[in-house]
């Protein structure tokens, strides 16, 4: 992002580390100690629970008596749930930067080092980087990662996002569209969009991404994962139904979703803040973007409601005219070929 004018260096950075917990106790130990041995100590960590039943409290504590730097443990009146929880806790963050953590991972002595060093790049507003996840055992399990650029990213696919715990950014990027007012969630639609895919957005709103392809986290799997989620193998036949029942509102959310965040970005004033973290240019070239692929949700959309000769029809016309193949800013659509196909042969049609 550039530095900000009262930092000469990005040794010179105050990071705070927020962290959600939830009946932490069991894995909490081996996170807080990592952040020991980080060759760029955290400036302050700030911890909010959601009325933890466990020992989490007690080991937090007993941290506090030996950490060389602030650590805050603020216990909710009532429970919020991780997202809003994790949002709680980075607006409770008074550092210069914030990382956010999960309770249950080890990170690696150098993130925070090699994060602050993608962030002094220009225009840079969010730093993430790969994992290595393993199990509740300490048995590898592969690679945590998305399939985007390595590198610089201004433009991606606004419906991905990266996993918190990858997450570095500036404090001010949060206050940039009020947190309470983000919309719901696209996986979990009772609950507001989730902490990393709001960020995600606030810095495709504001600035770009830095993507190391260093692996500074280790990412535990369990059964009790907060933020994590477990991968089933589904079958053939559960993924035709799946698709019968829900592929209309799943279109339709995420049209909602990219419409929201479009609405809600009208309101932000880039006079308001500090040039090193706001492109007016990258704003109003996100906002085109948004718009253009909620608008291929609405042709899609229709192209599912309408009969299935009149589907076909469409289909037709759009694999012709190059829909699937189009690019919105070096995003191909084609991926959504062969579920689209399958949508108009199977879906429910509702009446509108």
């Amino acid at each position: 992002m550039s530095l900000p004018a009262n930092l000469a260096s990005p040794q010179d950075a105050r990071v705070s580390i927020a962290m959600a917990t939830y009946n932490g106790a069991r894995f909490i130990q081996e996170q807080l100690d990592s952040f020991l041995a980080q060759t760029h100590l955290p400036w302050e960590l700030v911890i909010t629970d959601d009325q933890s039943s466990d020992e989490t409290q007690q080991i937090v504590e007993k941290f506090t008596e030996v950490a060389p730097f602030k650590v805050r443990f603020i216990r909710n009146e009532q429970r919020l749930y991780f997202s809003s929880n994790f949002m709680k806790a980075a607006s409770l963050c008074e550092g210069d930067f914030i990382a956010f953590s999960d309770q249950d991972d080890i990170w690696e002595p150098n993130k925070i080092e090699m994060s602050l060093e993608a962030l002094a790049r220009p225009g840079v507003v969010l730093c993430v980087h790969d994992a290595l996840k393993f199990t509740k055992k300490g048995e590898p399990a592969g690679l945590e990662t998305r399939k985007v650029p390595k590198g610089e990213i201004s433009v991606m696919d606004p419906l991905i996002n990266f996993s918190g715990f990858v997450c570095t950014f500036p404090r001010a990027l949060i206050d940039i569209i009020d947190y309470n007012t983000r919309p719901m969630d696209v996986i979990e639609e009772e609950r507001k969009v989730s902490h990393d895919r709001w960020v995600t957005q606030l810095a495709l709103l504001s600035g770009k991404i830095y993507n190391l392809p260093d692996k500074l986290a280790n990412y535990r799997q369990h059964d009790q994962n907060v933020s994590g989620f477990a991968r089933i193998e589904r079958s053939k036949k559960e993924i035709i139904k799946s698709i019968r029942l829900k592929y209309d509102s799943y279109l339709l959310k995420r049209k909602e979703f990219l419409e929201e965040i479009a609405d809600l970005s009208e309101g932000i004033d880039v006079n308001e803040w500090d040039s090193c973290l706001f492109s007016e240019h990258q704003l109003k070239n996100r906002q085109e973007h948004l718009r253009q692929h909620a608008y291929i949700f609405s042709k899609r959309l229709k192209m599912i409601r309408g009969n299935k000769i009149a589907g076909v029809a469409r289909y037709i016309s759009y694999v012709t005219g190059g829909m699937y193949r189009q690019t919105l800013g070096g995003i191909k659509q084609n991926k959504n070929l062969a579920l689209d196909a399958l949508a108009i042969c199977v879906a429910k049609r509702r009446k509108y």
